[in-house]
């Protein structure tokens, strides 16, 4: 398991721990935030345009002159 592979599962983790002591606690969950920003006029659309360039870079569906994260070189 590589560096990059725990980070993921850390961030995973954190979501999850996050989200559930959210609901407990009676605080906003992150998707509770996220559906409040899409609801907001004046964050809808920046918000929509990070998770829409997230996704194109997570996929590999953007191309790499038009995706700043892929022209980071990788660490062996």
């Amino acid at each position: 398991m590589t560096s990059g592979d725990v980070a993921w599962l850390g961030l995973a983790a954190y979501v999850i721990g996050y989200d559930a002591w959210a609901w407990r606690t009676g605080h906003e969950t992150m998707s509770a935030s996220y559906g409040r920003a899409l609801d907001d006029p004046h964050r809808r659309w920046p918000t929509l345009i990070f998770w829409g360039y997230l996704v194109g870079h997570l996929t590999r569906a953007l191309p790499p002159r038009t995706d700043p994260l892929r022209k980071i070189p990788p660490h062996a």
